[in-house]
């Protein structure tokens, strides 16, 4: 006796054209939602540059204290900066832990950075301009000049990260005399 294959059992096995288009659509319409939002990235690049500038500036201020002598972060440029313990006459870099490298960051398009979206704006240590903080053998922080002329820090330094897509900005904050530091 042979099997005969009702017409209900063989629409069963496939989809409709009408399925397949819902699918499609309800697709197109997430991709339309989601993607914008995951194709512009300059906003984690300027969070994980403040995150990571806020960990170089904790590190600058242990190693002060743990070596028992100024450490400094200079921002030659507004694309990068380094961890010193000399600015003038002339600068000695650290030595990256990590790297072995001199513990310079850059972050500027076009170079092999990650965060090629991001700068330093503006920089205000003790309503100056400096482009240096340092760290004391106890850990207060201190404005530098080029010169290396030491300021005490009256009302803290900020520095401020842009995007330089589309004007996010976090800043970063060093009070005076303790040293403690935070990120908006």
């Amino acid at each position: 006796m042979a099997a005969t294959k009702s017409p209900r059992l063989a629409r069963a096995r496939g989809y409709t054209m009408i399925e397949l288009m819902g699918v499609v659509i309800i697709t197109g319409i997430a991709a339309a939602i989601i993607l914008p939002q995951l194709s512009d990235d300059s906003e984690y690049q300027v969070d994980a540059a403040g995150r990571m500038l806020l960990a170089d500036l904790t590190y600058a201020h242990n190693y002060a204290v743990a070596t028992q002598q100024y450490t400094y972060v200079t921002f030659p440029v507004n694309t990068e900066y380094e961890l010193c313990t000399s600015v003038h006459p002339t600068v000695s870099t650290i030595t990256s832990p990590i790297t072995h490298e001199p513990y310079t960051v850059v972050m500027a398009q076009g170079s092999a950075s990650a965060l090629s979206m991001v700068n330093f704006s503006t920089w205000n240590v003790s309503n100056h301009s400096y482009p240096t903080i340092a760290f004391n053998e106890v850990g207060e922080p201190y404005a530098c000049d080029s010169s290396g002329n030491l300021t005490s820090l009256i009302s803290g330094a900020t520095i401020n990260i842009n995007s330089t897509e589309n004007g996010y900005k976090r800043t970063i904050t060093v009070q005076p005399n303790t040293g403690e530091m935070s990120v908006q």
